[in-house]
């Protein structure tokens, strides 16, 4: 149960503290269903994001999580003039959650018997879960205050770049052009309209195909600005889970918000199901501050190529769901996250895997450059089989300092009223996903005799010697009165 309190309160200060903030804003997309539709016919989960930040551009890859039909729906996202839209692929956020998703290991137990048997200190718990452009051929018209700025394909959604100078007249073309606007979204929209934005609207094409909404990535020249969170607000419910991926020199934070943590030590392993309580640890962190919270999950240095293991110190590796095994008999599992999405993206485009492994490229220190000069860096260099989501993470940035940050969030819908920024984190410290159970339920029958129960109190070193001395103590004392 989530806590309640005083949120119109809290919404005062989140939104004081964002109204000092520059207009120029991150486009977030929201959710509309198409006209004529039900108003509960589909309904927005969750959104999954990854922002990658540079000084010279930002680019955010969105992809709606939701119940229902996508073509029951469209997408609408306000970007700054200039921004243009690209294709992404589901192999991007696939790989990125494989890879940074929440990993509980079982605590350590040291049994009575001699040999270890299964059962004991074993199992892993897993907590998670360029574009082609047509110009004409929607047959829309530059007129009634709005202007047609683009029309276009991207992959498997028509597209349409409109600029108006007002808010009321661009929510009426919406509404004719089939973009059902729901009421309380006009009122952002024309927000969105008076600070000088675009909009960019998406909607499947017909025979399209496609039963669950593909990721797309927007991207916007110049610097970052606030994280406009009033857009995701259209189709969702009273909460709204989002994933966050940022991607930039740094470990990165939301200051409009407050990061919460999680209380590990209520970590429980139940050692007949092979699962922990993570959920419910980690619903109860999102809950403090009425909600208005975040959780930094994972945040590492040169996250792309490197290898992780678990908390009990096991190598991890990540399988492409659905490959095609290699010829000779080659393994199908992947030790980093670039390997992974390379090979992920073709097991979903039915391709063998093909791309050699790029650990020298992301080593580079000099700037990735989509138009290198003499002392920049090729950011097509992680570019293989057409692939380049990371391409167009990397570019504006030094590969070799590049963080991959994970936060998490589940906002009640008052929180979508106001935007808030991302910024670098005052600690610059590594967060990792690999989490150990502290107390553990059913202990398994081959460990029915258990010595010592390790890692389960949580206690310092310093602690563990302060135990040993005052056992000490109580042993010398008890010597001394022998002898008297």
């Amino acid at each position: 149960m989530r806590a309640q309190g005083s949120r119109a309160l809290l919404l005062l200060a989140v939104s004081s503290a964002t109204s000092a903030i520059a207009s120029s804003a991150w486009a977030c997309g929201g959710c509309f269903h198409v006209a004529n539709q039900a108003a509960d016919t589909t309904v927005v989960t969750g959104h999954r994001m990854a922002f990658a930040i540079s000084d010279a551009r930002t680019v955010l890859w969105d992809q709606i999580q939701y119940a229902g039909p996508p073509a029951d729906f469209s997408w609408v996202l306000p970007v700054l003039p200039g921004a243009y839209v690209e294709s992404s692929r589901a192999s991007w956020f696939e790989a990125l959650d494989a890879v940074t998703a929440t990993r509980v290991s079982p605590p350590a137990l040291q049994c009575a018997q001699a040999t270890p048997s299964p059962g004991c200190g074993c199992g892993t718990d897993v907590t998670s879960d360029s574009a082609e452009v047509a110009p004409g051929g929607g047959g829309y018209e530059n007129d009634g205050g709005v202007t047609v700025v683009h029309e276009g394909t991207v992959g498997p959604y028509a597209t349409v770049t409109l600029q108006s100078d007002d808010g009321d007249t661009l929510t009426a073309w919406l509404d004719q052009n089939g973009y059902g606007v729901p009421p309380d979204i006009a009122p952002v929209i024309s927000a969105y309209v008076q600070e000088g934005y675009d909009f960019i609207a998406l909607r499947l094409s017909p025979g399209a195909g496609v039963n669950q909404m593909t990721p797309v990535r927007v991207v916007t020249p110049g610097p970052p600005g606030p994280l406009p969170l009033r857009m995701v607000k259209a189709g969702v419910g009273d909460y709204v889970d989002i994933t966050l991926y940022v991607i930039g020199e740094g470990r990165f934070s939301l200051p409009d918000l407050n990061e919460t943590t999680l209380a590990t030590n209520e970590l429980s392993w139940d050692f007949s199901t092979g699962k922990s309580n993570y959920a419910d640890v980690r619903e109860e962190a999102l809950s403090n501050f009425f909600g208005y919270a975040y959780l930094t999950t994972f945040a590492d240095l040169g996250a792309f190529d490197k290898g992780y293991s678990d908390a009990n110190g096991f190598p991890l590796s990540y399988q492409a769901a659905g490959a095609i095994t290699p010829p000779g008999g080659a393994s199908p599992y992947y030790s980093d996250l670039a390997d992974l999405y390379f090979a992920q993206s073709a097991a979903n485009d039915g391709a063998l895997p093909g791309c050699p492994k790029l650990d020298s490229s992301f080593a580079d220190t000099r700037r990735a450059s989509d138009s290198p000069q003499a002392d920049e860096f090729d950011a097509s260099e992680f570019t293989c089989m057409g692939y380049d989501d990371i391409t167009s993470a990397f570019t504006g940035m030094h590969p070799a300092s590049v963080w991959l940050n994970r936060l998490e969030l589940e906002l009640p819908r008052d929180a979508l009223s106001a935007d808030c920024t991302i910024t670098l984190n005052a600690s610059q410290d590594t967060v990792s996903n690999a989490l150990r159970a502290m107390q553990f339920t059913n202990r398994p029958s081959t460990c029915a005799q258990p010595i010592f129960q390790t890692g389960l109190a949580g206690r310092s070193h310093r602690e563990e010697f302060a135990w040993v001395g005052l056992l000490g103590l109580v042993a010398v004392s008890r010597l001394r009165r022998r002898a008297r």
